[in-house]
Formats: C-alpha cells, sequence, structure tokens
C-alpha cells in the first residue's frame, strides 16, 4: 500500500482531496504574485519534486472554496449585527428590508488606469461595516495559460474553455475605469436579498456611482 509523509485535509469541492502540504505552498505563491511556474522553478533548485499545473489548480479551488465559505460567515455575522443595530434605533428594525446609509468606493489592484482587477465596496455609516462587496476581473489565469499551451484558435483551446467558462474568472469587459461603476451596479442590484436598501449614499468627490441608470 502506498505511503504518504503529508495527509490529505477534507474534502470541499468536487476536486481531488489536495495534501496538507501542498496547500500552504500553493497559499504562499499566490500571496507573492507567483503561480505554477514559480512553483516549478523553486523546487528545481531546490531539488524537489513539483506538483503538476493540474494540482496546482485543483488546490486554488480548494483554498477558494474554503476563502468563499469564510466571507460568507463573516458577512452573515455583519449583516445580522448591522440589523440589530438600526432595531435598537428603531429605523426600520423591525422591517424585512431595513432602509440604511452607505458609503461606497472602488480601488483596483495596481495603480494608473489599465489594472486588470478591481473591487467595489459598501461601508454601512453606522456601524463602519463592509455590507457587500464586487470584485471585477478582465483577466484569467486558467484562460491565459489554456491559450499559451494550447492556441486560441485551436478545436482543445475550445473543449478546454467549455468545461471552464462557468469557472471563468473575467466579469468584465471594458475599460479598468468603469470597473467601480459596474461593480456597485451589481452591489445594488442584490442589496435587498442581502435585507438591506441604500437609501442615502456618501462617497467622495471623484466617485463615477451617482450616475448609475
Amino acid at each position: 500500500m502506498e505511503r504518504f509523509v503529508s495527509p490529505r485535509l477534507e474534502k470541499k469541492s468536487n476536486t481531488s482531496t489536495p495534501f496538507d502540504v501542498n496547500v500552504p505552498a500553493v497559499q504562499a505563491f499566490l500571496a507573492i504574485s507567483g503561480g505554477h511556474a514559480s512553483v516549478e522553478k523553486f523546487c528545481m533548485f531546490l531539488n524537489m519534486p513539483f506538483m503538476s499545473s493540474k494540482t496546482f489548480n485543483e488546490i486554488k479551488c480548494y483554498i477558494n472554496s474554503a476563502y468563499s465559505l469564510a466571507s460568507q460567515t463573516v458577512l452573515n455575522y455583519v449583516h445580522n449585527s448591522v440589523q440589530n443595530a438600526y432595531r435598537k434605533l428603531d429605523q426600520n428594525g423591525s422591517n424585512t428590508i431595513t432602509d440604511i446609509a452607505v458609503s461606497f468606493d472602488g480601488t483596483w489592484l495596481t495603480r494608473g488606469h489599465t489594472s486588470q482587477i478591481g473591487i467595489g465596496c459598501v461601508v454601512n455609516t453606522l456601524t463602519g461595516y463592509v455590507i457587500d462587496y464586487k470584485i471585477m476581473s478582465k483577466y484569467c489565469p486558467t484562460c491565459i495559460s489554456a491559450k499559451n499551451e494550447l492556441g486560441e484558435t485551436t478545436a482543445e483551446y475550445n473543449v478546454c474553455y467549455s468545461g471552464h467558462k462557468n469557472s471563468c474568472q473575467i466579469n468584465h469587459v471594458g475599460t479598468s475605469g468603469a470597473m467601480e461603476m459596474k461593480a456597485a451596479a451589481k452591489i445594488w442590484s442584490r442589496s435587498e436579498a442581502c435585507g438591506f436598501r441604500y437609501t442615502r449614499l456618501l462617497s467622495d468627490g471623484d466617485a463615477k456611482t451617482h450616475i448609475l441608470k
């Protein structure tokens, strides 16, 4: 029977269960903006066996699943705390949907107007809690890797993309400057699903949120 030094972790998705030692390794390289190629180079210099790109991507999905679960748990706590704060003030606290004042702003991964990734956040002005957020991306590392390996116009790439498109990270097409406005539109459209109605908005001088239609 085959034995492994590192134990496997609890299964959290439809992907294979990763080894314990591989998860923090992938987390570390992702934290310093490294990908599978960086892992390969690191292991090569240390004369260590390295994981395949398939394993690397499966662990990324495993980590993302854990982060998503933790994020939703925190947001549920925040929503309950904000509802309780408004109940104490007796401001629509007994209603299913609570009217609240919020602040909104967006930021980008890199400076300038060419960033591939941006994020918009809504903050409740009474409690200071982040109520909701939306990440906008014009970049998907899986798509880029597949294009480089298979070629964008090949049948193999089309098959690969067909199986990947539901989890593709690209959710914005257009200028980076428009990410803030698009993020706000998505956040406002689902506000009542979170139990809130954003009736008053506090924003900085360069915000584009007020021109939403």
